[in-house]
């Protein structure tokens, strides 16, 4: 989660000439300087001028961190989380994170409350973690921005940023922003607002925005209701990859909504969005098969995509119910070794595939 030690440029004194003059360090380090302590530490941290000594590293920067140095103590904290130069021990972690933390340092806000978030170290407690994770990101801190947008999404510093970044162009900024118009997360519930959002970043190829899009204009909720927007925005998002949209394409095309009706459109689209473990998809490719829509009629299959669907979907599992009394024993048994093929195939594409272009 965290990076290891980087150099503390702000307390490198070098002297003339660019070279680290480590005895003057070790010298001046002696005599109580705590920012020549900073700068000894990160000496035998990196092996600057002497050979690499964690332990010996850790014991500077404590000395450092007990004068109040808050980049010390936010060092320190990280040596104890790593178990680097010294035992590894999470309470005292966030013992110093905190020192440092409420001296206003914002890696350390991040790293209390990335602790009170996780429970390492500290008892588990959002409020807390939030609360950090708000003077971290107030003070710019890009990390902790990012976290407070998960875990307090309605939070007014990550709504301004949302903001700043959609109206500079950002599509996936675009896209959240419509999504909290949507929602009414953070900003009144608008959904004419999310629609032109989602507009903005559907032209720049956001499959989720595209996605969204599509189901306002089949629902009519913010844009006038329209099966042929639907689906000219289904096909873009699908193409781009997006499980959802290839299973509403599909079953666009195996129905007639917004295009001509085309039953082997609709089962290759509904087929690209089940290999991608979509639920609905399964089932509905099971409908497919059972009642021979685009591909030759086989309950068997049927069954066997009803039988993974049926693990997330209760109609699904009505559906397999209802064929399970019409089987054979041995067309069931088939049925069964189908649907295992079938899950093991979607497991392993699910672990090696990356996100398709545009979608998050």
């Amino acid at each position: 989660m965290f990076s290891m030690l980087a150099p503390t440029l702000a307390y490198m004194q070098a002297p003339e000439g660019g070279l680290v003059n480590f005895e003057q360090i070790k010298t001046a380090a002696e005599m109580g300087d705590k920012v020549a302590q900073v700068n000894l530490a990160y000496c035998y941290f990196k092996g600057e001028g002497t050979e690499k000594n964690l332990a010996e590293a850790v014991i500077w920067l404590r000395k450092a961190a007990e004068q109040g140095v808050a980049e010390a103590q936010d060092r320190l904290g990280l040596c104890y989380h790593h178990g680097s130069g010294i035992a590894r021990d999470y309470t005292l972690a966030v013992y110093w994170y905190r020192k440092a933390a409420e001296q206003g340092h914002a890696a350390a806000q991040f790293k209390l409350a990335f602790s009170y978030l996780s429970g390492v170290g500290v008892e588990k407690d959002k409020s807390e973690g939030v609360k950090w994770l708000t003077k971290a990101a107030e003070q710019g801190d890009k990390g902790a921005l990012l976290f407070l947008s998960v875990e307090d999404g309605g939070n007014p510093l990550v709504v301004e940023a949302d903001l700043k970044a959609a109206k500079a162009g950002d599509r996936y900024a675009q896209c959240g922003l419509g999504n909290r118009y949507a929602e009414g997360k953070g900003v009144a519930k608008n959904p004419e607002e999310a629609v032109r959002w989602w507009t903005l970043a559907a032209n720049q190829d956001n499959a989720m925005a595209q996605y969204k899009l599509a189901l306002a204009y089949s629902s009519g909720d913010g844009a006038k209701k329209s099966a042929t927007q639907a689906f000219f925005w289904w096909k873009k998002s699908a193409i781009l990859g997006h499980a959802g949209s290839q299973c509403f394409l599909g079953m666009a095309y195996n129905l007639g909504e917004g295009v001509a009706k085309d039953e082997l459109e609709g089962f290759k689209w509904l087929k690209k969005s089940a290999d991608q473990g979509d639920t609905r998809a399964l089932h509905a490719l099971g409908l497919c098969y059972l009642r021979g829509e685009g591909v030759a009629p086989d309950r068997v299959m049927a069954y066997a995509y009803f039988n993974i669907a049926g693990v997330h979907d209760d109609e699904a599992k009505k559906s397999r119910q209802d064929l399970d009394k019409k089987l054979t024993t041995e067309e069931r048994i088939r049925a069964q070794q189908f649907s295992k093929k079938i899950g093991e195939e979607i497991e392993a594409q699910q672990a090696t595939e990356t996100k398709p272009k545009g979608q998050r």
